[in-house]
């Protein structure tokens, strides 16, 4: 894939700036703050509040997390050049998410607000599943005027999150894609929550089908945004949504749908702890590949090689990935 030289930002993203917090606890800790396991949850500030609050002598990892900043710092962490739209509080958590990022490689342009940094609580059980409660706090605050479009001129790729294309910052998101559309930018946009594509399916298939060229889905994603859970028919149908479609399949690897056809990519063995940002670094490997000219089998294969370095550690911890492209 060809790019203009004038584009000399790999892959800039979009979304919600989050501190991750992940803890590991048992079933039972889920199940008292009515949390569906494996499933997100918004929560409110006092919500959150009472969370943590009982964690207080439990051991936890603080890392800066949200979907599309993962995979920023994961094309970062590749060699690739990346930056980073989102709103955070100010406050001491505002303050450290801007430093990681920066720390990481990539060009922040953070937006503040005299609120709280929002959070992910990431329950880690110890079947490894994960359950998210998230309080967005600043990060629903995301303004218009504080995204520079001459940083989307200069992105060879978009990379959206779906979280943000329902509730107040769904408009903004929009705009977003129509300055890429305007600057020849491509539009990668992963698909996130199941539930989220149940409660915005319509407005997703218009949106895919009309300015997404790269997507990514995982199996139950996929399953949602198809209306059926056989995986052939789910592959058939995902056919020409996009330009690229990247179905991912945790330990059964991903298919790369294009208009050439399926190319299946193996999964990389690895020594599973938290599956924590699998997905968004399978995006920061297959975007580094598109945008550095690899094919599609090898920027796949990129992609499921920083997934397994990920999944090997608690947290989203793209130091890992530095030796692997």
């Amino acid at each position: 894939m060809n790019f203009s030289p004038s584009k000399d930002i790999d892959v800039t993203s979009v979304g919600h700036a989050l501190m991750d917090i992940l803890v590991e606890v048992e079933d039972s800790f889920v199940e008292k703050h009515n949390l569906a396991k494996g499933g997100m949850k918004l929560v409110d500030v006092s919500q959150s509040e009472v969370q943590l609050a009982e964690l207080v002598d439990t051991h936890i990892k603080t890392v800066p997390g949200g979907a599309s900043a993962n995979t920023a710092r994961g094309v970062s962490a590749l060699g690739g050049r990346s930056a980073f739209f989102g709103t955070v509080g100010e406050d001491m958590y505002g303050e450290m998410y801007d430093t990681a990022l920066s720390l990481a490689g990539v060009q922040t342009f953070l937006h503040k607000e005299s609120v709280l940094t929002g959070n992910a609580i990431t329950y880690i059980t110890p079947d490894h599943q994960r359950t998210f409660s998230v309080h967005l706090g600043a990060a629903s605050h995301m303004r218009l005027e504080a995204i520079d479009e001459a940083v989307i001129s200069k992105s060879k790729v978009i990379h959206l999150e779906a979280f943000q294309l329902e509730g107040p910052t769904k408009e903004i998101i929009e705009t977003v894609i129509k300055m890429a559309r305007n600057n020849q930018t491509l539009v990668s946009l992963d698909l996130n929550d199941a539930g989220l594509i149940e409660r915005n399916l319509d407005l997703f298939k218009k949106i895919v089908r009309e300015d997404v060229d790269i997507l990514f889905v995982n199996e139950t994603e996929g399953a949602a945004f198809t209306g059926t859970t056989e995986p052939l028919e789910v592959i058939e149908k995902l056919k020409g949504i996009a330009n690229i479609v990247v179905l991912k399949c945790g330990a059964d690897g991903a298919h790369i749908i294009y208009e050439e056809g399926v190319t299946t990519i193996a999964a990389e063995p690895a020594n599973v702890v938290d599956t924590t940002g699998a997905g968004d670094l399978f995006a920061a490997g297959f975007l580094y590949g598109l945008t550095h000219r690899y094919t599609h089998e090898d920027a796949g294969a990129l992609g499921s090689k920083t997934a397994a370095k990920i999944i090997s550690q608690i947290g989203v911890d793209t130091s890992v990935l530095e030796k692997i492209s």
